[in-house]
């Protein structure tokens, strides 16, 4: 791990916190205002390190690495993989492609209560669902996954990879278009 963050130009003593939407924390609808208040409250905590992708270059803040659109997977993956957590602050979202990857890669969500969000995330058993539009719970969901011990994180990550694996590869979804197709048909 600390080898990938070393080539990826990231930080190996801090607790890495990606946020990623088009538009990075300006984006309001993916909840850019409550991703900037988080960073706001961690901007003096020397475990935090939080990268923006899809957001404007803001070079006053030594805690923040912000990158533009990512159309390389690889390169994406590769960042995915070496965080420690994504925040996903999102308004108004059903099942988020962005909190799927995440749990793809292994990694806990940070995420207010919204749309199909808390059918991903598992609470305290993948990441943390805050409360709508809930900073204070928000914060909390953060500070939660800042502490946990190595094996309660690694069992977090497993679980995320497992339910990705178990619930929506590819095959899993062919095969629940083809059952709905044979209840159609059946009918």
């Amino acid at each position: 791990l600390n080898k990938q963050r070393s080539d990826l130009g990231l930080p190996t003593n801090k607790r890495i916190i990606l946020i990623v939407a088009k538009g990075g924390i300006s984006n309001p609808w993916k909840g850019g205002n409550h991703a900037q208040e988080v960073i706001n409250a961690f901007k003096s905590d020397p475990r935090a390190f939080f990268i923006d992708f899809g957001g404007n270059p803001d070079q006053a803040n030594p805690q923040l690495k912000t990158m533009g659109y990512m159309a390389d997977f690889d390169t994406l993956a590769k960042y995915y993989s070496a965080a420690d957590m994504l925040l996903y602050p999102s308004i108004a979202d059903n099942c988020p492609l962005v909190v799927l990857e995440a749990m793809a890669c292994g990694l806990p969500v940070v995420s207010f209560d919204t749309g199909g969000i808390p059918e991903l995330i598992d609470h305290k058993i993948n990441g943390y669902v805050a409360k709508y539009k809930n900073m204070g719970d928000l914060i909390t969901g953060v500070e939660y996954l800042l502490t946990l011990s190595p094996q309660k994180t690694e069992e977090m990550n497993q679980y995320s990879i497992n339910k990705i694996k178990n619930g929506f590869t590819v095959e899993k979804m062919a095969d629940q278009y083809l059952e709905i197709y044979h209840q159609i048909l059946n009918r």
